[in-house]
């Protein structure tokens, strides 16, 4: 699973799933922090080795030095994702870090809502003890006097 807290995603790099480790990435390139900083602060694991396989075609189609060409580009270009009629065409949802910083502001204002609901329960009941409690002393206190105005009847007699 995902180190990132709530990500409930499996993780494919670095411990992160693949929306969190694109995250983490561009911070990394951007130079704002280093995956050795992000690895002691336990928001990312040491590489695995062995997992990155060297000359796939992909790697080779995206490499500076790669031979296409031009009826591939063109073809490339000209490419259309196929949708079947009165279909909406499907979208993959990218969850930028302006959306991630958004959702964690919801869940800490979910959490700090519930836990003052929480508060406020127990204060009411908190309260509603100390008015019985209080009730009881008053109605203890009164039947003390009674009694000791009796006790005193009967001694003096």
């Amino acid at each position: 699973m995902c180190l990132f807290p709530g990500s409930n995603k499996p993780a494919v790099a670095r411990g992160l799933s693949a929306n969190y480790y694109s995250i983490a990435l561009r911070q990394v390139k951007a130079g704002k922090v280093t995956w050795e900083e992000l690895e002691a602060q336990g928001k990312a694991l040491p590489p695995q080795g062995g997992c990155v396989v060297k000359d796939t075609p992909a790697q080779q189609w995206f490499s500076k030095d790669a031979k296409i060409d031009s009826k591939t580009v063109a073809k490339a270009q000209t490419k259309k994702p196929k949708v079947q009629e009165n279909e909406e065409p499907k979208f993959m949802m990218v969850r930028n870090e302006e959306t991630v910083e958004a959702e964690e502001r919801n869940m800490l204002q979910r959490v700090h809502d519930e836990h003052n609901q929480l508060l406020r329960s127990q204060l009411s009941r908190l309260s509603d003890l100390f008015a019985t409690t209080h009730s009881l002393h008053k109605e203890i206190e009164a039947k003390l006097h009674e009694t000791q105005n009796k006790f005193d009847e009967i001694r003096n007699g």
